[in-house]
């Protein structure tokens, strides 16, 4: 079941990829095919969608590189999150006055798409430090560290 974690941000990539490109070419290549429904259509493909594929590259860039290859569940919430709102925008997009909807939906997604990719950099760190910390033990003399960060709040990964 993590396979399909990991490809789940490409996944989504390609899609809201297909959308840019259906868009560019419905707004700039056949301008007079009525293929572009309306101002929001127009915007989420030239627009907000590059900038989420830009966010969602990054995400996954960080993903690769963790080990060992664990998504927590909170990062299978965002994951999923970050695919149900472009999917409302395409789908309240072929309405003319539908631009209300994504003026309050537009911020939010890209919210909680950089959430994802923090969420993944603050996995990947613990990770890490988990992984050094059982490579070498513990110090001799060493006092213990006092700090705090994500997974004081969240508590740890659960698969």
């Amino acid at each position: 079941m993590t396979r399909f974690w990991y490809w789940f941000i490409p996944a989504l990539a390609v899609a809201l990829a297909a959308f840019s490109i259906y868009t560019l070419l419905g707004a700039f290549v056949f301008p007079d095919a009525g293929l572009i429904p309306s101002i929001q259509f127009l915007m989420c493909g030239l627009f907000f969608f590059p900038v989420l594929l830009l966010v969602l590259a990054v995400g996954q860039v960080m993903l690769r590189r963790r080990r060992p290859m664990v998504i927590p569940v909170r990062e299978r919430v965002l994951m999923g999150l970050s695919a149900l709102f472009p999917v409302v925008l395409v789908a309240t997009s072929f309405d003319i006055e539908a631009l209300l909807l994504g003026g309050l939906l537009w911020p939010f997604t890209l919210a909680v798409t950089v959430a994802l990719v923090v969420v993944i950099v603050l996995t990947n760190r613990r990770l890490a430090r988990d992984a050094e910390a059982a490579t070498a033990g513990p110090r001799e003399g060493a006092s213990p560290e006092i700090s705090g960060d994500a997974t004081d709040l969240f508590g740890p990964p659960r698969d």
